[in-house]
């Protein structure tokens, strides 16, 4: 995790990336965006694979059961988002 990220919380059992980015600072922005929303999300920082550029990705930390993860991909497409479910 990126220094001023925070991973998800225990117990989260499904993430949803809202977004990947090479622009860090759009990154965060979107991320505390979120937290402000009410959403639980966080940002990190990796290295593309074979490549040198780092890529924020913006997820955000759902309870795993079908009501919850429905809600909040249905608020996040409402936003403006195509949320796509990941593995940590």
């Amino acid at each position: 995790w990126s220094a001023a990220s925070s991973p998800p919380p225990k117990g989260a059992q499904q993430l949803l990336q809202v977004m990947a980015t090479r622009d860090v600072a759009r990154g965060r922005d979107l991320s505390k965006q979120l937290r402000a929303a009410g959403f639980d999300a966080f940002w990190e920082s990796v290295r593309a694979p074979g490549r040198d550029e780092e890529i924020v990705r913006v997820r955000v930390a759902v309870d795993a059961s079908a009501q919850a993860l429905s809600a909040a991909i249905a608020d996040l497409r409402r936003r403006g988002f195509e949320p796509v479910p990941v593995t940590p």
